[in-house]
């Protein structure tokens, strides 16, 4: 026989008494069982769709705020690069003019270089003849106190202070102590060398050419318990000459 097209519930009080019965139709059960599961995925499709909505929201916020930033950090490097050329402009001019008044021709000739030993120009021809760029008058670090050494001076700064070259030059050399950590030989010309020790970090290369205020490295920690600072020296024409110059940068 086929199945009765309905189902009978029945309700049976438990303390006994009159008993519900009831006749639901299959057809309006399957109607009820499918209305229930499509309300059940309409709220899970629901709830889905809220949760990516509020994370797209914040991500949107997010990129606003970036696309801010990004604008502001492009402004400044136009502003950043305009200032770079005025630089590099006025440099050239007060090279070419430090260049005459010393009497230095800007383009040497290599042959002749080599061949010629360069001639000896102490500081104080420099500063009559305005070839500042070449005179260490920068201080090499922004140092809390100082003390003098045997040879040169000790700057006291915190470990990973930026260390910059006193004078335009040539990284001469670059030597490694234990202790101490690198130290920088830097060479400005016609006798003229300045010597930073005590860097932990290099920034310049040896043989490269620096400008005056150009970092050199970064200060290291002193492996022998030694102050943390910049062992700097003036050397002109071969001897040490730095307290003679001190009062040029302190």
């Amino acid at each position: 026989m086929l199945p009765g097209r309905r189902l009978t519930l029945l309700i049976i009080p438990e303390e006994g008494g009159s008993t519900y019965e009831y006749k639901i139709p299959r057809l309006l059960l399957w109607i009820c069982l499918l209305l229930s599961l499509g309300v059940i995925a309409l709220l899970a499709v629901g709830a889905h769709s809220w949760v990516e909505n509020d994370y797209l929201a914040r991500q949107v916020v997010r990129l606003e705020r970036d696309k801010t930033i990004l604008a502001e950090e492009v402004q400044l490097i136009v502003e950043l690069e305009s200032m770079l050329l005025e630089l590099e402009q006025s440099n050239l001019k007060l090279r070419n003019m430090a260049a005459e008044a010393v009497g230095l021709n800007t383009r040497p000739s290599p042959a002749r270089t080599s061949r010629t030993r360069e001639q000896f120009i102490s500081i104080q021809r420099r500063l009559e003849h305005g070839g500042l760029r070449t005179v260490p008058t920068l201080s090499p670090v922004m140092f809390s106190s100082w003390r003098v050494l045997d040879k040169g001076v000790l700057l006291r700064a915190p470990k990973g202070s930026a260390v910059q070259v006193a004078a335009a030059g040539k990284v001469e050399k670059i030597g490694y102590d234990r202790d101490l950590g690198y130290t920088i030989l830097v060479d400005h010309g016609n006798g003229l060398q300045t010597r930073y020790t005590g860097v932990g970090t290099l920034i310049a290369a040896a043989g490269a050419h620096v400008q005056k205020g150009q970092p050199l490295g970064l200060l290291g920690w002193p492996r022998n318990g030694a102050t943390t600072g910049v062992r700097f020296s003036i050397i002109e024409n071969g001897r040490e000459r730095t307290a003679d110059y001190r009062s040029l940068w302190m």
